[in-house]
């Protein structure tokens, strides 16, 4: 069943359709706020676009290496049991 979680990312209104929780899509929202303000806050010449799009880039680089990290894990798990 879909959730209409209602966030707010820089003083903006976003109203998702999920099937998550309300609790971990205010969770979610408040990391990228906290990015998108972090990159805001660090060049005051950014502007909202460039630092959502900055934040997205490290938001998917971090997944990237989470899941080569698991990938290594099965296959170190693998040769263990293989032993």
């Amino acid at each position: 069943m879909k959730n209409i979680v209602n966030v707010r990312i820089f003083n903006r209104p976003f109203s998702l359709s999920t099937d998550e929780t309300e609790h971990y899509m205010k969770k979610i929202a408040a990391v990228v706020d906290e990015r998108v303000r972090s990159y805001v806050s660090a060049n005051l010449n950014t502007n909202v676009i460039d630092a959502a799009i900055l934040a997205a880039l490290e938001c998917v680089d971090e997944r990237q290496k989470a899941l080569a990290t698991i990938d290594n894990l099965r296959l170190q798990i693998k040769d263990y049991v293989d032993d």
